[in-house]
């Protein structure tokens, strides 16, 4: 019994040279990265995608795990997009050391110089990815331009909204605020 009690110690040093035994740390709560975890699946998951904007900028969806991800969805041919691009740059900017990612597809046939300038008159910061239908099927019923999406930290859809929107950084904020728990074999936020 006294063998398995000293097993249990370890040997800490003084100042003096002299040398005593303390317990063992025992070992802490399993400390998981969101990387660590599972990828959500399922039809309300944000889908695992390698994405390429007009900028050059590469976006893989699997590696924002962990992170709340806003996808908005626009065509430079309707006329609310340009103001929304525009919001969700700054929403963006703003809670981005939050851990917010921001997303934008674009429904566009033109060539990517045009995107790049539709994107310098509407103040657009972020890349912006050109999308066809099956891009579009990928993320469930896109039937209206614009529409956003807002994916929890653990990758599940928290919320979906079509047409404009001027109210949706309350879903985001309190999303950033969620915190990131493990619970019955996935990551999701707590409410």
């Amino acid at each position: 019994m006294l063998a398995s009690a000293v097993a249990g110690c370890k040997k800490q040093r003084r100042r003096g040279g002299e040398s005593t035994s303390s317990p063992a740390r025992a070992p802490g709560p399993l400390e998981l990265t969101p990387a660590d975890l599972p990828p959500c699946q399922g039809p309300d998951c944000l889908p695992d995608l390698v994405l390429d904007g007009h900028d050059g900028t590469r976006i893989e969806t699997a590696a924002l795990r962990g992170q709340v991800v806003v996808v908005l969805f626009c065509a430079v041919w309707a006329g609310p997009c340009g103001p929304q691009t525009k919001l969700l740059s700054e929403l963006a900017r703003r809670s981005q050391e939050r851990g917010l990612v921001a997303i934008i597809m674009m429904v566009h046939e033109g060539l990517v110089d045009d995107l790049a300038k539709w994107g310098s008159l509407h103040a657009v910061s972020l890349p912006m990815v050109r999308t066809d239908d099956a891009l579009l099927r990928k993320f469930g019923q896109i039937s209206v331009l614009p529409t956003w999406l807002l994916y929890g930290r653990d990758g599940h859809l928290l919320e979906m909204q079509n047409g404009s929107s001027d109210d949706l950084e309350p879903q985001i904020t309190r999303a950033l605020a969620a915190p990131f728990v493990w619970r019955a074999g996935r990551a999701a936020p707590t409410r």
